[in-house]
């Protein structure tokens, strides 16, 4: 059942405010509403904004709004820029990838590292946005910036477009965009001399390494097949 109601409060930096199931200041029962819970990202949430919204209850009896939707005047539309230009940056990146990848300039590893590491911030990201609407454990930001950091910052940044979450924090988009910059520096050293000889060194002994793991299991699921046969021929 929807409740009818107004935002009373908004941090547009941290993504989250209050809104009051009454516009008089009396009586008034004060609601949490996060971003992540707003149906459409197409306008901004602002005071005096008129909404509806299913009102549930979370630990400690305090109320809080999902499946929020806009109602009244719109009163302040979003600028969907960013949006669009998020996906491009990706995909130009992945062009990137592959690119250097096909003409040896980059080892394949690099990028499959790339695709694991964005992959694993992405469900990282779905995560922390999933315990924040049930009031669980969250993710640190110190592990959502450290996984951008070390290169799942693809996967980050299309989670917060894609989920909505962590898009309004300005201090965490900044440290965050800082982060990536800094990843894009160490992957542009793999293209001076030094950088090249050492990505390619170790991209051999990781191949190495990994077929040696392979044969490995190879070894032991053959002599699993072959004491499987003994046992089922005794």
């Amino acid at each position: 059942m929807y409740t009818q109601g107004i935002i009373i409060a908004w941090d547009d930096s941290k993504g989250f405010g209050f809104a009051s199931t009454r516009q008089g200041k009396q009586d008034k029962q004060d609601v949490f509403l996060h971003i992540s819970d707003f149906a459409s990202s197409e306008y901004q949430p602002v005071v005096d904004q008129e909404i509806r919204f299913i009102l549930t209850q979370v630990e400690g009896g305090k109320l809080r709004a999902e499946a929020i939707t806009f109602c009244g005047k719109k009163r302040q539309r979003k600028n969907k820029q960013l949006g669009k230009f998020v996906p491009l940056v990706l995909l130009s990146f992945i062009a990137f990838l592959i690119f250097t990848t096909q003409t040896g300039r980059l080892p394949s590893l690099v990028a499959v590292y790339y695709l694991l590491l964005s992959g694993i911030t992405y469900f990282s990201y779905a995560r922390d946005k999933r315990a924040a609407q049930a009031g669980n454990w969250r993710v640190s930001e110190f592990s959502l910036q450290l996984q951008a950091l070390l290169g799942g910052w693809p996967g980050a940044w299309f989670a917060q477009v894609n989920l909505r979450h962590k898009s309004q924090k300005r201090g965490f988009k900044w440290l965050f965009y800082l982060l990536v910059l800094i990843n894009l520096a160490g992957l542009s050293w793999f293209f001076s001399e030094q950088g090249s000889v050492f990505i390619h060194s170790l991209a051999i002994n990781l191949t190495f390494h990994l077929l040696g793991v392979i044969s490995y299991l190879d070894f032991i699921q053959l002599w699993w097949w072959k004491l499987n046969y003994w046992l089922t021929h005794l």
